[in-house]
């Protein structure tokens, strides 16, 4: 899908419930194997389901809080975290509890001064404490491998 698109259909709907059809238009990217290989041109709008929606805001939300996308910019810059807190708002539960302790543990860590990577480090609900130790060895193993890359 193309990333806007979505960011705009959630900015739209940030208000609705769970069970509410959103309005709005999801687009496929224009580009990449889906194109190239003929299954849609890159024009199409597709509208989604109650169902779909709240399937995609779950999808897209799990995904941020399993890579940690804090500092991933896929559209207009602010506009990220308003569109993730609106997925969680709008899931309710769980997701949102998971959402804002990943938050809560990414600005923990950036107030103590650990730079913050976007990238495929999990942050869960228990990580604020050894938040600090899991980026220092992440970032331990990024020089030793730039080391080895270097002989």
């Amino acid at each position: 899908m193309e990333r806007g698109s979505w960011h705009s259909l959630v900015l739209q709907n940030k208000d609705i419930k769970r069970g509410e059809k959103p309005t709005g238009v999801l687009r496929p990217r224009n580009f990449g194997s889906v194109v190239d290989v003929g299954y849609v041109t890159g024009d199409e709008e597709f509208e989604l389901s109650a169902d779909e929606y709240t399937d995609m805001c779950a999808t897209y939300l799990a995904h941020r809080l399993e890579h940690n996308e804090k500092n991933r910019r896929y559209g207009v810059p602010g506009e990220e975290e308003e569109v993730f807190e609106a997925m969680a708002k709008h899931l309710g539960g769980a997701p949102l509890e998971e959402y804002k302790r990943t938050m809560a543990a990414i600005e923990a860590a950036e107030a103590d001064g650990v730079e913050v990577h976007g990238g495929y480090t999990h942050v869960s609900a228990a990580a604020e404490a050894p938040f600090r130790d899991l980026y220092a060895e992440v970032i331990e193993q990024e020089v030793a491998v730039a080391e080895v890359a270097r002989l």
